[in-house]
């Protein structure tokens, strides 16, 4: 954060830091879901790859009358953002969040529905 800090300082640049706090731990399961029909509202699930969070979205559509969030890391930061206050909304109509790693990159600071 210092070095951030210092550049930001030596570039004449503005810097805002935005701390949040977790608003609840992340719970895995501890058996496996074994078909994605079984997914439930509200369950975030983690794909390794862009090709895998969308392969899994249309399973669950497919599937199931959910619909569903995604989130990965090279989806620009506002669009991730809105993605996850899409999901967080308390009066949505999308029930389950597929998303990579990008999901622990800042994006998801406000989640309640965890």
């Amino acid at each position: 954060m210092k070095m951030i800090t210092k550049i930001c300082h030596e570039l004449e640049e503005d810097l805002t830091i935005k701390r949040y706090e977790c608003l609840k731990p992340l719970q895995v399961e501890e058996e496996s879901l074994r078909d994605l029909k079984y997914v439930q509202p509200v369950d975030c699930i983690v794909a390794f790859s862009r090709r895998s969070v969308y392969e899994i979205k249309i399973s669950i559509v497919e599937s199931t009358t959910y619909r569903c969030c995604i989130i990965y890391g090279s989806l620009p930061s506002y669009t991730r953002q809105r993605q996850a206050e899409l999901f967080n909304e308390d009066n949505n109509y999308f029930d389950i969040l597929i998303a990579t790693d990008a999901v622990g990159m800042g994006t998801m600071h406000n989640f309640r529905k965890l």
